[in-house]
C-alpha cells in the first residue's frame, strides 16, 4: 500500500499505511528502510499530534523510534533529534510521566549542540513538576540556566530579592507599560531560551 500510493496522496492514508507497516514490522529487515519507515511514523506522529490524538502519537512516535539504533544519531541526526524529543513530548502530554525520562536520555546525550537540548530539557523539567518532583525540577532548571548563561544564587533571601526589584526599576526607569509593550521582541537567542525554561 506504501510504495503504491503516489507521495502528495500518502497523507491522506498515512494512518492507514502506518498501522500495516506496525503489524508486518518483523519482517522489516534492510536498515535504509528501517530509516524511510522511521519517518513515516515521525509524520503519523506529527499528524496526530496536530489532531491532538496525542496517545496515538505516542505509539506513532515509539514505533518509529524502534526502527533507530545508536548508530543513526550520525547518520540520521536530524530525524533521531526529532523522532525521540516529539516521542517525550507526547509522552508527557499523556502523563506518562516515567518515560520522558527515558525516551530523553538519548537527546541530552547526543544532542549536538545546547539549543538541540532546550525542548528536551523544557520537557524534562516539565515531566518532573508533573510527577510532584518540584525539587528536582528546580534543580534541573537552574542547571539548564545555568548552561544558557542564567546563574542565581544558592540562597537566596529577602536581601537579594530586594537588590533585584531595584535593579530592575532603576532599568525601567520611568518606562510606561505602553512603551514596553511597543518594545521588539527578544533578539539575544540564548536569553529566549532562557525564558523557555
Amino acid at each position: 500500500l506504501w510504495r503504491s500510493v503516489p507521495d502528495h496522496q500518502l497523507d491522506d492514508i498515512l494512518f492507514v499505511v502506518a498501522d500495516q507497516l506496525r503489524r508486518g514490522s518483523s519482517q522489516i529487515c534492510d536498515h535504509k528502510e528501517k530509516v524511510e519507515v522511521a519517518r513515516l511514523y515521525l509524520a503519523a506522529g506529527k499528524k496526530a499530534i496536530n489532531s491532538s490524538s496525542f496517545l496515538s502519537a505516542s505509539i506513532y512516535l515509539l514505533q518509529g523510534a524502534s526502527f533507530l539504533d545508536e548508530n543513526d544519531w550520525k547518520d540520521e541526526y536530524d530525524l533521531c533529534l526529532d523522532l525521540f524529543t516529539s516521542c517525550g513530548e507526547t509522552n508527557y502530554a499523556t502523563g506518562n510521566f516515567s518515560g520522558v525520562g527515558i525516551l530523553l536520555q538519548p537527546v541530552v546525550r547526543h544532542a549536538r549542540s545546547l539549543e538541540d537540548k532546550i525542548r528536551p530539557y523544557t520537557i524534562l523539567i516539565n515531566s518532573l513538576g508533573g510527577e510532584g518532583k518540584y525539587s528536582d525540577a528546580v534543580e534541573m532548571g537552574l542547571k539548564v540556566l545555568a548552561l544558557l548563561g542564567e546563574t542565581f544564587p544558592e540562597n537566596i533571601d529577602e536581601s537579594h530579592v530586594a537588590q533585584d526589584m531595584s535593579t530592575t526599576l532603576t532599568l525601567l526607569g520611568s518606562t510606561t507599560i505602553e512603551e514596553i509593550l511597543r518594545m521588539g521582541e527578544l533578539q539575544d537567542e540564548k536569553k529566549h531560551e532562557a525564558n523557555q525554561i
